[in-house]
């Protein structure tokens, strides 16, 4: 398990290195393009407090309303009744445009990332409810359904897609 989120770790710190093209069948790459304009509103169809599957566990992901600029969440994942990892997440903005900047945490509570770093997923853009993200989509499927989309690169170099199906708690 570790090896395969160490994977998703170098696939997004080399994102910006990539192309802008189509990752996965929901997953782009913004690679030197550039970010549409947005107000931190719109990520608010993240909000709300959710349970659900993906990476063969169970999952729990928590989105705040934006406050003075900034969304804050938390994730855990768990699988045969033992803790696999958390994240800490926030949505801000930088003089490029926003981002989504996440650190891992192991049970223990050990950081996966240096101290001054994080894994960075640049915003693309919005359509309707759907959020693009370089290397992550969500997309809100109605009131009570959020599925986020995450690219993930494989040993033998090709690129896969994982979902995260989260229904409202």
């Amino acid at each position: 398990m570790l090896k395969y989120l160490t994977t998703i770790l170098f696939l997004f710190s080399n994102s910006s290195c990539l192309a802008q093209n189509k990752l996965t069948d929901h997953v782009y790459s913004l690679g030197d393009g550039k970010s549409e304009l947005a107000t931190i509103e719109d990520f608010s169809l993240l909000e709300g407090d959710w349970t659900g599957e993906g990476m063969g566990g169970k999952c729990d992901e928590l989105w705040m309303p934006p406050r003075a600029g900034q969304m804050h969440g938390v994730f855990r994942m768990s699988a045969d009744d033992k803790l696999v990892f958390t994240e800490f997440m926030t949505i801000m903005e930088d003089s490029l445009s926003y981002v989504m900047k996440i650190k891992h945490f192991s049970p223990d509570f050990d950081g996966w990332e240096e101290k001054d770093e994080t894994v960075d997923f640049r915003f693309i853009r919005k359509d309707n409810y759907t959020l693009y993200f370089s290397g992550l989509t969500a997309t809100r499927k109605d009131d009570n359904h959020l599925d986020i989309y995450v690219a993930m690169k494989n040993d033998d170099g090709t690129t896969t897609e994982e979902l995260f199906a989260f229904k409202k708690k």
